[in-house]
C-alpha cells in the first residue's frame, strides 16, 4: 500500500457523505477507504489526461499564432512539470 497523508478535517456536503455511505454499504469497505480510493482514480486519471495532452501537443509551434505566446509557454511548462511527478 502506498504511503498515506493526512488532509486533518476535510468537510463534505450531505450528498456526498450518502453517497460516501451508500457506497461503503455496497461494497463493504468504510466510508474513508472509499473516499481514498475514489480521490486516487481521480487523481490518476487526471494525471495521465495532462500526460496526454503533453504528448499530443506538437513539439514546435507550442505558443500557437494567437498572440499569447507567453501564457501557452507558461502552460505548457506546467502541463509538462505535472505530468513528470
Amino acid at each position: 500500500m502506498l504511503p498515506l497523508e493526512d488532509l486533518k478535517r476535510l468537510k463534505i456536503t450531505a450528498e456526498t457523505r450518502a453517497w460516501l455511505a451508500a457506497e461503503a454499504r455496497q461494497s463493504q469497505r468504510t466510508m474513508q477507504q472509499v473516499a481514498r480510493d475514489e480521490l486516487h482514480r481521480i487523481a490518476v486519471t487526471r494525471i495521465h489526461a495532462a500526460k496526454v495532452l503533453v504528448s499530443l501537443a506538437p513539439r514546435e509551434g507550442r505558443d500557437g499564432d494567437n498572440g499569447d505566446s507567453q501564457g501557452a509557454r507558461v502552460a505548457f511548462s506546467d502541463l509538462r512539470r505535472e505530468a513528470a511527478q
